[in-house]
C-alpha cells in the first residue's frame, strides 16, 4: 500500500489531481480549501517518502489558485481566510525546517551564487528599514520576510532536486498552462462581455500577470520537445500558449515577443537535433494556433475589436499615461530616500494612500527597487541577477529555456510588475535550482540527446 501510494503521489496524475482540485475551488471562489489540500499532500509526501519535487506542482497550482476577495460580502470571509492561511504557512515553514535540518541534516551551499543572490536580495530589502516611519515599518517588514520564504523555498528546493527534476518542472509547467486556459475559457462563457473589459482578471491575476505567466511557461513547456522531439507535446502546447498570450492583449507581452520571438527561434532551430522534422512540427502547430485563435475571436463575435485593441497597443507600444505617473511617482521617493529607499513593499503606502492609485507597485522593475530600497538595494539586485546568468553560462538546453524566461520578465518587467511580485519571485524560487551546474549537465546544448 504505501509503494503504490508513492508511486502515485511521484506521478502525473498527483499534478493532474493537484490541478484538477485547484479549478474547482478556484471556481468556487474558496482558495483556502486549495491551500489546505496542498498541506494534506505535502503531509503525504512527507510520510510516505515520495520525491520531494513534488512541491514544485503543488506551488505551481497554488499561484494560479489565488481568488481575490476584495467586495464588502466577502470581507469577513477574506479575513477568516487570511487566519486560516498564516496558520498554514506556520506549519508549512515547520515541516520544511524538520524535513530539511532534522531528517535530511542538510547545509547551505555557499559556493552556490543564487544563494547568495537571495541573501544580498533580502539584505538590501532590510536595509530600507532605516527610513521606516509608523506608517511604513510594517510593510518593511513583511518585504523583508517575503524575501526570507523565497530563500527558503530555494533552498528547499535545491537540496531536493535530482537528476529528472527539469522534466518534472516541465511537466508540471505543461499542466499549469492548461489550468491556466481552462480558467480563461471557463471566465469567457460566463462572462463573454469581460473580454472587451479593461481589467480582465482571474483574481490571482489581470491580462498582464497572465501574458507574463503564458510566457514564463512557454519555454519550460518547449522543453521536453526540445529534449526528445517525440514529444510532439511540447511543441503543440507552447503554441497554444503562445496563441493565448496574444489574446491577452498585453502591450508588454507584444514587445517581449517582439524582441524575444526570433531569437528564439534561430537559436532553438540551431541547436535542436532534427531540424526538418522541426519544421514540420512548427508548421502543424502554426495551424492548431491559428485555428484556436479564430475560434476564440469569432466564437466571442470580438473580431472588430479585436482587430482594434490589438492595432491600439502597438501604436503605443511605448506610450502609457497611466505607467508614467506610476514611475513619476516612484522617481519622487527615490529623490527623497536615494541610498536606502522608501522601504521595501512600500509601494502600496506610496501609490495607494498618498496617490489614491489602484495599483501597488511601480510597473518598472528598475523604479520599483530605486524607490523602495534606493540605490544599495538596487545594487543587492542587480547581484541577484548576475548571479542567476552567471550560473545559466553552462551550455544545457534546460538552462537555454530558462534564460529566455528571465529574459521574459527582464523585458515585460520594464513595462509590469515582475521581479518583486510575490507570483514571480515564487515562481523563480522553484525554477532557479533546477538550472543545471556543470557537475550536472550531462550533455552540451549542441550535442545530440
Amino acid at each position: 500500500m504505501k509503494e503504490i501510494v508513492r508511486k502515485f503521489l511521484n506521478s502525473i496524475y498527483f499534478i493532474i489531481l493537484i490541478n484538477g482540485l485547484g479549478l474547482i475551488f478556484w471556481y468556487i471562489k474558496q482558495p483556502i480549501y486549495s491551500y489546505i489540500s496542498y498541506l494534506l499532500a505535502f503531509i503525504l509526501v512527507i510520510i510516505f517518502n515520495a520525491r520531494r519535487i513534488v512541491v514544485v506542482s503543488l506551488i505551481l497550482n497554488g499561484l494560479i489558485g489565488y481568488r481575490v476577495v476584495s467586495t464588502p460580502e466577502f470581507e469577513k470571509l477574506y479575513k477568516t481566510n487570511l487566519i486560516v492561511f498564516t496558520t498554514l504557512t506556520i506549519i508549512c515553514v515547520a515541516i520544511v525546517t524538520y524535513d530539511l535540518f532534522f531528517r535530511r541534516k542538510v547545509k547551505f551551499n555557499l559556493k552556490n551564487k543564487i544563494f547568495l543572490g537571495w541573501v544580498v536580495l533580502a539584505v538590501g530589502n532590510l536595509l530600507s528599514i532605516v527610513n521606516a516611519t509608523k506608517n511604513t515599518l510594517l510593510m518593511i517588514v513583511m518585504g523583508f520576510l517575503q524575501i526570507i520564504a523565497f530563500l527558503i523555498i530555494f533552498i528547499f528546493i535545491d537540496h531536493l532536486k535530482d537528476e529528472t527534476s527539469d522534466d518534472y518542472f516541465s511537466q508540471s509547467a505543461i499542466i499549469t498552462g492548461i489550468s491556466i486556459t481552462i480558467q480563461i475559457f471557463i471566465h469567457l462563457l460566463k462572462e463573454p462581455d469581460s473580454y472587451q473589459a479593461l481589467f480582465y482578471s482571474l483574481g490571482w491575476g489581470n491580462r498582464n500577470t497572465i501574458s507574463i505567466m503564458y510566457m514564463c511557461l512557454i519555454p519550460l513547456v518547449f522543453y521536453p520537445y526540445f529534449k526528445d522531439q517525440r514529444k510532439i507535446y511540447g511543441i503543440i502546447f507552447s503554441g497554444v500558449f503562445f496563441v493565448m498570450t496574444l489574446l491577452m492583449l498585453s502591450r508588454g507581452a507584444y514587445l517581449t515577443i517582439a524582441l524575444l520571438f526570433i531569437p528564439f527561434m534561430v537559436l532553438s532551430f540551431r541547436y535542436i537535433n532534427d531540424k526538418k522534422k522541426y519544421i514540420k512540427d512548427m508548421l502543424f502547430t502554426i495551424i492548431i494556433g491559428i485555428s484556436l485563435a479564430a475560434a476564440i475571436i469569432f466564437g466571442l463575435d470580438k473580431q472588430q475589436y479585436f482587430y482594434d485593441h490589438i492595432a491600439s497597443k502597438i501604436k503605443n507600444i511605448f506610450y502609457s499615461a497611466d505607467r508614467l505617473k506610476l514611475i513619476k511617482i516612484g522617481f519622487n521617493v527615490f529623490k527623497k530616500y536615494p541610498i536606502f529607499g522608501g522601504g521595501s513593499f512600500t509601494g502600496a503606502y506610496y501609490l495607494q494612500v498618498l496617490n489614491e492609485s489602484h495599483v501597488a507597485t511601480y510597473h518598472n522593475y528598475i523604479i520599483h527597487a530605486l524607490a523602495t530600497t534606493g540605490l544599495v538595494g538596487f545594487g543587492s539586485f542587480s547581484y541577484y541577477l548576475y548571479s542567476i546568468f552567471y550560473n545559466l553560462r553552462t551550455r544545457h538546453k534546460f538552462n537555454f529555456c530558462v534564460f529566455f524566461v528571465m529574459l521574459v520578465l527582464l523585458i515585460h518587467g520594464l513595462f509590469d510588475n515582475t521581479f518583486y511580485n510575490p507570483l514571480f519571485m515564487i515562481f523563480l524560487s522553484i525554477l532557479l535550482p533546477m538550472i543545471k551546474t556543470k557537475e550536472e549537465a550531462q550533455q552540451l546544448i549542441n550535442e545530440n540527446d
